[in-house]
């Protein structure tokens, strides 16, 4: 009977993990993320961090284009503009200020208008992400969606045909828009495991070598410590008894006691 019930709640653990698991592995919400970075709840990362550097990407259609820069806000100013070859109206520059990450210009009227800052920017979606910014100030929204191109080395945006006057739909087709394992170096454990495997592999084989020479130890008198290495099992036990007694010391005498009788 009690094996039965063991067995029972065996698999209805094992099948609530699973359960979990798959949930889990479904939801690829966003867990930390800026700017330009999500890190999905898989340990795999987002990071459009890359996608430019010194110009922002662009993409016209009829008299608008749209500039788009990400992780940081991009500069509008004279210089900028000259080499971005734009003809401004200098009064109706909205992206100079502070920047913009995603500008608008309009051939038409020659204006600069802030459609989101990099502060602003969040990651939205779970198969495919994008990008959405919302100016706080205005009813005005716009969607980057992140298509994956791996075997491209260049990045570029594109415009989606359905377009509104309040929400703008982009796309951007980048090998930094894949989700990919993020590359770590060692961690801290596995650093101090490294340090503890050598120091102790030190202790073990120097230790030896000196009993040997110095002492003529033959045999496991060549082990350091050898009368503690035998008495580790039976202090760890002790230690055991003593934390789940809730650190009665009177529970470790009564073990000892049981084994001598």
């Amino acid at each position: 009977m009690a094996e039965r019930i063991f067995k029972d709640s065996f698999l209805s653990i094992l099948l609530c993990v699973l359960f979990s698991y798959s949930i889990h592995s479904e939801d690829n919400a966003c867990v930390v993320e800026t700017a330009c970075l999500c890190q999905l709840n898989d340990e795999r990362i987002i990071d459009i961090s890359h996608v430019t550097k010194d110009e922002p990407l662009s993409v016209s259609k009829e008299n608008l284009t749209y500039l788009f820069y990400p992780c940081s806000n991009y500069k509008y100013d004279e210089a900028h503009i000259k080499k971005l070859k734009l003809d401004v109206n200098v009064t109706l520059n909205f992206c100079n200020k502070d920047g913009a990450s995603l500008c608008l210009y309009n051939a038409t009227d020659k204006s600069l208008t802030n459609l989101g800052d990099a502060k602003d920017a969040k990651f939205s979606g779970n198969l495919l992400k994008s990008l959405v910014y919302s100016r706080p100030k205005s009813n005005i929204t716009s969607l980057i969606k992140l298509d994956c191109t791996p075997d491209d080395t260049n990045s570029y945006l594109t415009l989606e045909k359905n377009q509104s006057s309040d929400t703008h739909h982009l796309i951007l087709f980048s090998r930094y828009a894949c989700a990919h394992l993020e590359q770590h170096g060692l961690s801290t454990g596995s650093t101090l495991l490294i340090m503890f495997c050598v120091g102790f592999g030190i202790y073990l084989i120097g230790g030896a070598l000196v009993l040997h020479y110095l002492r003529g130890a033959q045999g496991k008198e060549m082990i350091p410590n050898f009368d503690f290495w035998v008495d580790l099992p039976y202090l760890v036990r002790d230690g055991t008894v003593f934390l789940l007694s809730g650190c009665n010391p009177l529970s470790v005498a009564r073990a000892e006691t049981y084994d001598r009788i």
